[in-house]
């Protein structure tokens, strides 16, 4: 790196040498309450919002059946994951499978649709099971 580099002083929060899929479904859900706090009118970044729920439900299955050992495809689907779940996790999933198809839908949905918008309600109540997938795992 060159002397007087502007990257040389960088002062960003490191990542974790070993950093996990929890970790990262942490980081989404973070970002979630973040943009939901500051932004609980704005129909766009309710988009935003219901994205990154469905990134920490998902990324947080996932961790599951990674330290499970369970091989997993590359996937946005949540019920396809809810699937490959060891027998002895499933029940703490039950929420999860209650809201399986509209958590799936906000990955597509709120990225690639022009003029969607997710209701306020559903973005609540994803919130809440996406807190509780959290303090599963």
């Amino acid at each position: 790196m060159k002397q007087g580099s502007r990257f040389m002083n960088d002062k960003r929060k490191k990542l974790p040498e070993m950093e996990t899929l929890r970790d990262i479904a942490e980081r989404n859900l973070q970002a979630a309450e973040n943009i939901l706090r500051n932004y609980p009118n704005d129909d766009g970044m309710l988009n935003i919002v219901g994205y990154h729920l469905q990134q920490c439900i998902e990324l947080a299955l996932k961790h599951v059946l990674e330290t499970h050992a369970v091989k997993y495809p590359r996937t946005h689907d949540i019920d396809d994951l809810l699937d490959l779940l060891p027998e002895a996790c499933a029940d703490d999933f039950t929420s999860v499978a209650q809201y399986a198809r509209i958590i799936s839908q906000l990955e597509s949905r709120t990225r690639y649709i022009k003029g969607y918008r997710v209701k306020l309600e559903t973005i609540k109540d994803v919130l809440v099971v996406a807190q509780l997938t959290m303090r599963r795992l």
